[in-house]
């Protein structure tokens, strides 16, 4: 089944709009913002492990991690799933749950690309 950018932007909608619901997501700046030290470690680990993104997706805005899981589902729909995992570990603040789904997001070249771009890493 496929689905068109707009049919996809819906159903990304109307699962953040049920998560929301059920106090699985908090948009207030202070409840969501954990800031993130880059230590010297993290700093030299190679750009093709997605360990220790996690954290760094820990730190991204509800928004854009939205905008991001948006393109990684339009570039590759394979991975819808891991995008649900990640936006409920994320709202969850489960570092370790990000990890795992960035994990299998980041087999895909063109994901791991997108994702850097949002995240920084």
């Amino acid at each position: 089944m496929r689905l068109t950018k707009r049919q996809l932007k819906r159903v990304i909608r109307e699962e953040y709009s049920k998560l929301k619901r059920r106090g699985m997501i908090k948009e207030s700046y202070e409840e969501s913002f954990e800031p993130f030290e880059f230590g010297s470690d993290y700093a030299a680990a190679p750009a093709a492990d997605s360990a220790g993104m996690g954290q760094a997706c820990m730190s991204m805005s509800c928004q854009d991690l939205m905008m991001m899981i948006c393109e990684v589902c339009e570039a590759n729909i394979e991975f819808s799933d891991a995008c649900c995992d990640l936006v409920i570990a994320h709202s969850a603040k489960d570092s370790v749950g990000c990890d795992e789904a960035l994990a299998e997001i980041c087999t895909c070249p063109t994901c791991k690309e997108i994702c850097s771009s949002y995240c920084g890493v």
